[in-house]
């Protein structure tokens, strides 16, 4: 990577300090609550009102079951995340259709990847399950049992000829048990290797937990360095996934988040974290609202270079990108100027698809051979300004009010309002 400008360490610093100075608030319950009350105030119409869905890079197999995700429906979901909601005219599927949707799924997901091997063409990995896989109201356990079969019989030809393919879905830290574990491992074979994404988000208290709502414990560390360790006696790795972009937060405050926030998993011992750089989808929920009221919006795709060549420079390589993948239908995505969004997206698919099929090295050794530079750089670095208010204080002066604010805004967008 070329030698570009930086951001001011100066400003960097009064960032962290400010996202530091909040953690505090995260033990203001009524708080909470309110920002739970303003989630689920938002009607849900998630982006996918179908069954299941599916997305193929060349060299993984992404596939989702839309079952819906019971922390959307207890508690709002993630501020930033359409969590599988309900649809108005879907219901997902249940019992015997849920069953036939996971046989259509891995059906579909089958065809693929024997069309690959007469091609000669490895599958790296199958990511295969619904929002909360382990929970038994997103995937009831028969139902689990069956999905990880077929994708253990998917993968199976691929370990047979030396490829180093990999099963993964997505659950939440709770739900992963020695339990769960022990069954995930009767259905996949130990040569197999399996790995669990886990939406940490953050690791500081307040942004996970107030402003993302995710519902963890708030020594989330501590449970995700005792879960690491249960996981690896299954030869289970746990995969973090780490936010980039969170409303309330400025530009800065959020790329300062993401950098200390898959330092500090890695440090707890995941096997790769994946930086999530939000995007605002087409569906409803708080962080689509927030958007459309003019109130959040994606950071700039220099952001996500600049979290990389961040983590990458000090040795943290287990990182790559995700949100830039170019069949999602997307409202609005991280960008750059209209020389450079496509060029620095594209690049940004490579290096992913390439930490996949080779490892966190040559992520980062393509990184650092890419030109990541652009003139509109220089003039996103000159927006990173520091804070003028600590997060502290700024948050409640910005939260006051929105209640209402946000209530009349989506009365107003009601069909037929």
């Amino acid at each position: 990577m070329k030698s570009q400008p930086t951001i001011d360490s100066a400003a960097w610093d009064k960032a962290a300090q400010s996202l530091r100075g909040a953690i505090p608030l995260w033990q203001d319950a009524a708080l909470r609550a309110r920002m739970r009350r303003l989630l689920m105030s938002v009607p849900s119409a998630p982006q996918f009102p179908k069954r299941w869905g599916f997305h193929f890079t060349g060299i993984n197999m992404l596939a989702w079951i839309a079952t819906g995700c019971p922390w959307f429906d207890e508690a709002g979901g993630c501020a930033v995340c359409d969590g599988y909601g309900k649809h108005p005219d879907f219901d997902p599927p249940t019992g015997t259709l849920l069953d036939e949707t996971i046989e259509e799924a891995l059906a579909f997901i089958e065809d693929d990847s024997l069309k690959a091997l007469r091609e000669g063409r490895n599958i790296y990995a199958v990511n295969l399950g619904s929002a909360m896989t382990l929970h038994e109201r997103s995937l009831p356990r028969i139902s689990r049992l069956k999905l990880f079969r077929g994708a253990g019989k998917i993968l199976q030809p691929f370990i047979a000829r030396g490829a180093h393919a990999t099963y993964r879905f997505e659950s939440r830290l709770s739900d992963i048990n020695a339990q769960s574990l022990q069954e995930l491992r009767e259905c996949i074979a130990p040569n197999i290797r399996v790995e669990i994404g886990v939406g940490i988000e953050a690791v500081n208290d307040f942004v996970r937990e107030t402003l993302l709502n995710k519902g963890y414990p708030i020594d989330a560390l501590g449970t995700l360095r005792q879960t690491v360790d249960l996981a690896a006696r299954y030869n289970v790795g746990l995969e973090a996934h780490i936010v980039l972009g969170s409303p309330f937060l400025t530009e800065l405050e959020s790329l300062v988040s993401a950098v200390e926030s898959v330092e500090a998993v890695l440090g707890a011992g995941v096997c790769g974290t994946v930086l999530m750089t939000t995007n605002i989808k087409s569906a409803s929920y708080l962080g689509n609202v927030l958007y459309r009221m003019g109130r959040f919006s994606p950071v700039s795709i220099h952001a996500t270079i600049e979290a990389l060549n961040r983590l990458y420079a000090s040795g943290s390589l287990k990182a790559f990108p995700m949100g830039f993948e170019a069949s999602d239908p997307i409202l609005r995505r991280a960008q750059g100027c209209p020389q450079c969004t496509e060029r620095l997206s594209a690049s940004l698919r490579t290096l992913a698809d390439l930490y996949s099929e080779w490892g966190p090295a040559k992520g980062a050794e393509f990184f650092r051979t890419q030109d990541w530079s652009c003139a509109c750089r220089e003039q996103w670095l000159g927006t990173l300004q520091a804070p003028a208010l600590p997060l502290i204080e700024r948050f409640r002066g910005e939260f006051s009010g929105l209640e209402k604010k946000l209530g009349d805004f989506i009365a107003a967008d009601a069909p037929g309002a």
